[in-house]
């Protein structure tokens, strides 16, 4: 047998934003897609049974179940297709803002310290994340195609993160390819 009492758990709140858009033209044999993606977190926050209201937007938090990978506010993505013939090339854009090296469920002040318990980095502060991707594909007719792509095109490094428990001094949640480094594909697609 089980008993327990009825209890008020804790309360999860979020509010924000998402804004999709897309655009489709024609330049007279040359199509354009453009589309453009971006969510803004207002509010993340978690009422606990006390009362206590912890405070997750722009931090590491929730930190104790999300591999310290944190709660940017803001996250956005812009790709462009262009389509000329068989051919289709793509330019990928991606971006996530900065976060501090603080959450409310892991204490107070900066989860990562140095020795004699400053913080570190002395900022408390995740680097933005950017990223440009390019991708293009040729089919030279309905069985045969190649493709190639280039990701993290412009060799970006991943911010210093110190903090998150998932990567050693970065976050892979965020900014995997940061720690990969400029990485290209090229193949060959056969359909039956």
């Amino acid at each position: 047998m089980v008993q327990a009492p009825y209890v008020n758990q804790n309360a999860l709140q979020t509010k924000g934003v998402d804004l999709d858009l897309i655009g489709n033209f024609d330049f007279g044999g040359v199509k354009l897609r453009s589309e453009f993606s971006a969510t803004r977190i207002f509010e993340w926050n978690l009422t606990l049974q006390d009362g206590t209201v912890q405070r997750f937007v722009g931090t590491h938090g929730v930190y104790a179940v999300s591999s310290g990978a944190g709660t940017p506010r803001d996250r956005a993505t812009w790709s462009n297709s262009f389509v000329f013939g068989p051919a289709t090339i793509t330019g990928t854009l991606y971006y996530t803002s900065g976060i501090s090296m603080e959450s409310p469920d892991a204490g107070e002040g900066c989860i990562s310290t140095d020795d004699n318990g400053d913080p570190f980095p002395p900022s408390c502060h995740v680097g933005a994340w950017t990223q440009f991707d390019l991708t293009g594909n040729y089919d030279f007719n309905d069985h045969f195609s190649v493709y190639a792509s280039v990701l993290n095109a412009f060799d970006r490094r991943a911010p210093f993160d110190p903090a998150n428990y998932a990567g050693v001094n970065y976050n892979p949640t965020w900014s995997q390819m940061g720690m990969v480094g400029r990485f290209y594909t090229v193949g060959v697609k056969y359909k039956m």
